[in-house]
């Protein structure tokens, strides 16, 4: 958690031997292990920021060509990545006091909203949909509204807001 107590992290990206490019340079580091010449595994903050920012170039493409929407903002991004993260709860090690990730609900410290997961996020399974505002302002103690209609009490209804806030 933060000192002003938001939740962190938000979204959350494998950092585990992840493969990545590998240099050609004489005397260039392998990471955690060579995979062939071209490639090599490598971990940490260092290979879960750009997978995390690689997804959000991808959703910004995906609203640029399939949605009409050529100039999202962060915001937007940031709000369809977190709607779509998938939990990663119970996680892989321990139960019960030692359980590694916290059951429903989220977000937690552990794992934010989820992991990032661009095929549930982009293409939600049926009967889901994908819907976003973007763009407007509010001024302070001003409002906006967005009708929404679901057509069944079993249809699951998940709104994301996200802001940019100078």
């Amino acid at each position: 958690p933060t000192d002003d107590g938001r939740t962190k992290p938000d979204i959350v990206a494998p950092g585990t031997d992840i493969i990545s490019c590998q240099s050609h340079a004489p005397g260039a580091d392998t990471g955690w292990g060579a995979k062939g010449t071209n490639y090599a595994f490598m971990g940490g903050t260092s290979m879960s920021c750009p997978l995390t920012a690689g997804a959000a170039a991808l959703v910004r493409q995906f609203l640029a060509e399939k949605k009409a929407c050529t100039n999202p903002s962060a915001a937007l991004i940031k709000a369809i990545m977190v709607n779509g993260a998938q939990s990663l709860s119970p996680g892989q090690y321990g139960t019960g006091s030692y359980q590694e990730i916290p059951n429903l609900p989220r977000p937690n410290n552990v794992e934010g909203w989820g992991q990032v997961n661009l095929e549930g996020t982009l293409y939600p399974a049926s009967p889901r949909q994908l819907f976003f505002f973007d763009g407007a302002s509010l001024a302070t103690g001003g409002s906006t509204n967005y009708p929404i209609q679901v057509n069944s009490t079993n249809n699951r209804l998940s709104i994301t807001l996200a802001y940019s806030d100078y």
